[in-house]
C-alpha cells in the first residue's frame, strides 16, 4: 500500500527462472508445454548469486524508502525448497539458498541502517527442528507461526495483543 510507513519483505528462494522475453523473474518453472512452445531459448533456469540478490534487492529498497518516514522488516522464508533444478540434493540446494539469502539480507540492514531491520523467523522456525514443520515437512506448525507473529508483534508494536488467543 503506498501509503504504509512500515514494508515487511520475505525473502524465499534463490532458484528463479528467467523470461528473456519480457525479461522478467518467474518463482516458477513455467509449464512444461510452454517451456517445449517456446523453442528452449525465451525461458532459463538461475540460481542466483550473493552479488545479484543485492543489485535487485538493493534496487527495489532504494524504490521503497524513497518516502523518509518508511521502514522495512525484511525476513527469510522458511518454507523449504521442494523441487530442485541445480542437480543438487534438494536438502542442500535448499541450504545453500537460504544461506544466500540470510547473508543478503544481513548486507541489506548494513546498507539501509536505520531503515531496514531484520526479523528472525527463519532462525525460529529451524530451531524448533522437524516438529517445528508439518508431516510435510514444508509448512510450520500453527503453535510455531504463533510464537513467530507473537514475537514479531512483541518486537514492533510493544502494545499489540497475541493474534491467535
Amino acid at each position: 500500500m503506498p501509503g504504509s510507513r512500515v514494508v515487511t519483505i520475505t525473502l524465499g528462494l534463490t532458484e528463479c527462472w528467467y523470461d528473456n522475453e519480457t525479461r522478467t523473474f518467474l518463482n516458477r518453472m513455467p509449464p512444461a508445454a510452454v517451456l517445449r512452445g517456446s523453442g528452449g531459448g525465451r525461458y532459463r533456469f538461475r540460481n542466483l548469486e550473493f552479488g545479484e540478490c543485492v543489485r535487485q534487492l538493493e534496487s527495489a529498497m532504494q524504490a521503497v524508502l524513497s518516502d523518509d518516514d518508511r521502514h522495512i522488516i525484511l525476513t527469510v522464508s522458511p518454507v523449504p525448497l521442494q523441487t530442485t533444478f541445480t542437480g543438487q540434493d534438494c536438502v542442500t540446494a535448499n541450504m545453500r539458498s537460504k544461506a544466500v539469502l540470510r547473508a543478503v539480507a544481513d548486507r541489506l540492514c548494513t546498507v539501509f541502517a536505520g531503515r531496514v531491520d531484520y526479523f528472525p523467523s527463519y532462525e525460529i522456525a529451524m530451531s524448533g527442528g522437524l516438529q517445528a514443520f508439518c508431516d510435510d515437512n514444508v509448512h510450520a506448525r500453527v503453535p510455531v507461526v504463533k510464537r513467530i507473529v507473537d514475537h514479531l508483534f512483541a518486537t514492533y508494536l510493544p502494545v499489540a495483543e497475541s493474534v491467535a488467543e
